[in-house]
């Protein structure tokens, strides 16, 4: 696949030993309580824990596999929260991918997280439903082609519902069409086919935000899935008109991208100067700069 995870969990150079990893076995009956319907105190202490557990370790145990059933309870539980959890879910995705590869009930677990979280009304609503559609991505990125082509079409009929509902901010529309996008990414023939009602529609919002994309990861996704539609074998009669505006919205992007790029590379080389070992100082060339940038 293409791009790094959204939220990579930071690196640790712990390691758990024997005798703590024993305390935890110990502390599983615990757990439970995540399920429990009561609202307790130190629900949020177990989350951590778990999550603590699954960095140290930089894998997820047959332990916390036991534990990861009663996440959707918890979810429910805070009201539908997807801060309180996006998390705990993002380890479990990346250090326990294939854990995911043999447990269908756990992605069908993810999505209905994401799905209750997209669809949130109450407040802080744009919080949760932007976190959603994070969750999407991460999952699409993280599982990628393959195992999750069965899911795309339940995903992309979220993403389509989303979008025409009445309350969509332009941040919130940004990270709907990063999931679609993802999605391409993972299969194009599939996905393209799935939208095809809205794919003139799609792809003409994507191109009037593109050339304003902030920051580096939606750029990242923004090029590499219209380049995937691009390049895709059997591109639709649409792609006649767009062709050239796709090209142009990437070009225009990348060339933002290099000259801030470039820009940072001026400023430090004048902080570098002000120091006495200005010497020692490490010119990159422009293709040192475009490598950084789009690689």
């Amino acid at each position: 696949f293409f791009f790094l995870m959204i939220r990579r969990p930071p690196r640790s150079t712990h390691c758990i030993s024997s005798a703590a990893s024993d305390v935890y076995k110990r502390q599983l009956p615990t757990f439970n309580l995540l399920a429990d319907s009561r609202k307790l105190e130190f629900e949020d202490d177990l989350v951590q824990i778990v999550v603590t557990v699954i960095r140290k370790r930089k894998d997820v145990s047959d332990d916390m596999v036991k534990v990861f059933p009663l996440l959707l309870k918890y979810f429910e539980k805070s009201k539908l929260n997807l801060d309180s959890i996006l998390e705990i879910l993002n380890y479990y995705l990346f250090y326990g991918k294939e854990k995911f590869v043999g447990r269908k009930d756990w992605i069908e677990t993810i999505l209905r997280i994401a799905e209750a979280a997209l669809f949130v009304e109450e407040k802080p609503e744009e919080i949760n439903n932007v976190e959603a559609a994070v969750l999407l991505q991460i999952t699409l990125q993280t599982l990628g082609a393959g195992v999750m082509d069965s899911y795309i079409p339940g995903i992309m009929s979220l993403v389509l519902k989303r979008l025409d509902s009445a309350f969509v901010t332009e941040d919130m529309a940004v990270q709907l069409y990063n999931v679609f996008l993802c999605a391409v990414c993972n299969n194009t023939p599939l996905t393209l086919h799935l939208v095809e009602p809205k794919l003139d529609w799609l792809i003409a919002n994507i191109l009037k935000i593109g050339k304003h994309c902030k920051g580096s990861y939606n750029t990242k996704v923004l090029v590499i899935g219209l380049d995937n539609i691009l390049l895709h074998g059997n591109i639709p009669a649409f792609a006649d008109k767009y062709y050239t505006k796709i090209l142009d919205v990437i070009l225009t992007v990348l060339q933002l991208k290099e000259a801030k790029c470039n820009v940072d590379l001026d400023a430090a080389e004048l902080d570098g100067a002000s120091e006495e070992n200005k010497g020692e100082f490490e010119v990159m060339s422009n293709e040192d700069v475009k490598v950084r940038c789009y690689l």
